[in-house]
């Protein structure tokens, strides 16, 4: 170990630059060395300028030899490293997944490995391309674990070219005037904003040439997969075959509940429910159990796959012919993936095709479909904590960037009512001319203990469904809603009505003044209010009216300016429901706000009439 001008260096006896040694044997000066004595300016540049103003010799050697002990333990671990035997095993011989609310899913995967004693690299390809790296969990497995890396970076067109600079492929060039093919190596010396070529010792841009190019590289550039890659550094004191497992977050994955009621009648539907999720990642799944988690899942924003770049390739193609008949410069955009007509990439290797996958997996998912006949058993509910899990019975295969449907429910006739409803709120009270209000048509669903469906229900799209008279299924509505439990009220917004009408008349107001109470609350006003309901159907219909309050006011005082000023400040909008006195129509009974349930006439009208009092 040599030090020379603060800066140190590993060296020996026998690899001194030139035969230059310095007294004992050891080291090299700077300028017998070098290239040694640059190597470790660029590796401590920090450790130079503490040194300088090292306060004592003997602690600035001993600060060397750390220092020292440091870079030599670094750069034996970086090449024990790439030394490490590499165990692979290309695909999970059995996979489940589980997905969560908000973006996330749960994959683990089991694989057979045979494991040498000692450090090794287990390389687990096929991974999913989402992958949180930091959720990571190896599984029944005995022996310690070293380090892990995820290298997502897959094979494709603008990276190939990156990734291939000085490297020589073979253009394949067709005249589809002549229909003559040619074939020319080239060297790729630059791909950035675009390829260009050495071809023959000319410089030639890529997709230039006016005819049908296809690039053919003799083989993947290093550090470049055609499929993601988990590699975890072990080390075990027993060999031989076992079982691995491993589990971890991936994010590219969702799922909702659809529902879908088909009226039979004005009382009756028929309810379907289906499972709704999707695969946005590149991973396909070939039969694997899958479950979904229903409920309202806290996470972290930090949470997340690593975020990739996407990169394009484009074609920037110089003017032809020359500056007095200038050609605009033409860009093409190449970003169309592995085929095309003007625009073919082959590598001479084996890569997963989506195409492959599903026409392995037809004559599965076809068995797999639903029908009248032997369909498949609904998904299995369990209760998890605060959550619901459904597990689907059977494995089923999710194709990459695929949206799959599994039903999960089925009742043929539960019980629905279909209702008008109206909220007046304090706008109404305080404007008496404003126009009709429509209604809003609900289609609420018995979903009681004691019903017929008697499901808790995760949150969803619900479809309400009408047949003309003609048989055809027409749409009433949708709406989504949240997850409801067991005798929590299911009431579906389908559409505004303007055949069921109302408006608002006040006919008189009176203020009454209160002694005793505070004197900015001492004024009660008397609002005689009457709701018209009109009904343009030829059949009788039932409205549900709620009078949902108006605002607060209160007196407050201020100083501004030395001058005292008090007067009126809103404190909120959705004030407490105001008091109805003498009602002509009763209303509903256990209701905290004031509601009313009005059978409509055919064709006909129904008045409300009441005071309204509200505190001033």
């Amino acid at each position: 170990m040599g030090f020379h001008n603060n800066i140190a260096f590993p060296s020996s006896p026998s690899s001194t630059c030139g035969g230059s040694t310095p007294k004992g044997g050891w080291g090299c000066r700077p300028a017998a060395c070098p290239q040694h004595y640059r190597k470790a300016l660029r590796a401590a540049p920090i450790a130079y300028a503490t040194l300088r103003h090292f306060p004592h010799k003997w602690g600035k050697e001993i600060f060397l030899i750390i220092l020292s002990l440091l870079f030599t333990t670094s750069a034996n671990a970086q090449n024990h490293s790439q030394d490490l035997r590499r165990i692979v095993s290309p695909e999970a011989d059995s996979t489940a997944l589980t997905i969560y609310p908000k973006n996330l899913a749960l994959i683990t995967e089991s694989r057979m490995i045979d494991l040498p004693v000692g450090k090794s690299t287990i390389v687990f390809e096929g991974v999913n391309d989402r992958m949180i790296p930091a959720s990571v969990l190896l599984r029944q497995f005995e022996g310690l674990t070293i380090e892990r890396n995820f290298d997502a970076e897959l094979l494709g067109k603008a990276n190939l070219f990156e990734r291939s600079i000085g490297q020589t492929v073979t253009l394949t060039r067709t005249d589809k005037a002549s229909g003559v093919v040619r074939q020319v190596r080239a060297k790729i010396i630059s791909a950035n904003n675009g390829v260009v070529f050495n071809v023959g010792g000319k410089l030639e841009s890529y997709q230039c040439s006016g005819l049908s190019e296809n690039t053919l590289f003799d083989s993947i550039p290093e550090g470049l997969n055609n499929k993601p890659e988990l590699s975890i550094d072990v080390d075990t004191t027993t060999s031989g075959p076992r079982e691995l497992v491993i589990s971890y977050l991936a994010d590219g994955f969702s799922w909702a509940a659809d529902y879908r009621l088909d009226m039979t009648s004005a009382k009756t539907a028929k309810f379907n429910a289906w499972l709704t999720f999707k695969n946005e990642t590149s991973q396909n799944f070939k039969n694997t159990r899958t479950s979904v988690v229903a409920g309202s899942l806290n996470r972290s924003w930090q949470t997340r796959s690593p975020q990739k770049q996407h990169k394009n390739l484009a074609a920037n193609c110089w003017p032809r012919q020359s500056t007095l008949t200038p050609i605009p410069v033409v860009t093409q955009n190449a970003n169309v993936g592995f085929s095309g007509y003007n625009d073919e990439i082959i590598v001479t290797g084996s890569r997963n095709r989506r195409e492959d996958f599903l026409a392995e997996v037809a004559p599965v998912a076809k068995m797999q479909g639903i029908s009248s006949y032997g369909a498949p058993p609904p998904p299995e509910q369990e209760d998890l904590s605060e959550y619901k899990l459904y597990r689907i019975p059977e494995p089923i295969n999710v194709a990459s960037y695929q949206t799959k449907q599994i039903r999960f429910l089925h009742e043929p006739a539960v019980e629905v009512e279909q209702v008008y409803t109206f909220e007046e709120s304090w706008r109404s009270l305080l404007n008496p001319n404003l126009p009709l209000h429509p209604s809003i048509m609900e289609t609420r669903l018995d979903n009681s203990k004691d019903g017929k469906l008697a499901k808790p229900l995760p949150s969803g799209t619900y479809r309400v469904m009408s047949r003309s008279k003609d048989g055809k299924p027409l749409i009433e509505g949708e709406d989504n809603i949240d997850n409801r439990a067991v005798d929590l009220p299911v009431k579906i917004r389908t559409s505004l009505s303007r055949n069921v009408q109302m408006h608002t008349i006040i006919t008189s107001a009176e203020k009454r003044v209160v002694v005793g109470r505070p004197i900015y609350d001492q004024i009660d006003i008397l609002d005689k209010v009457e709701h018209i309901f009109t009904n343009a159907h030829n059949a009788p219909v039932t409205i549900e009216f709620k009078a949902t309050g108006h605002p607060r006011f209160q007196w407050k005082s201020s100083n501004v300016n030395g001058i005292n000023r008090s007067g009126q400040t809103l404190t909120g909008y959705n004030g407490a429901p105001y008091k109805v006195i003498s009602p002509s129509i009763k209303p509903d009974e256990d209701e905290a706000t004031p509601t009313w349930t009005i059978t409509i006439p055919a064709n006909g009208t129904k008045v409300l009439s009441y005071k309204a009092k509200r505190e001033q």
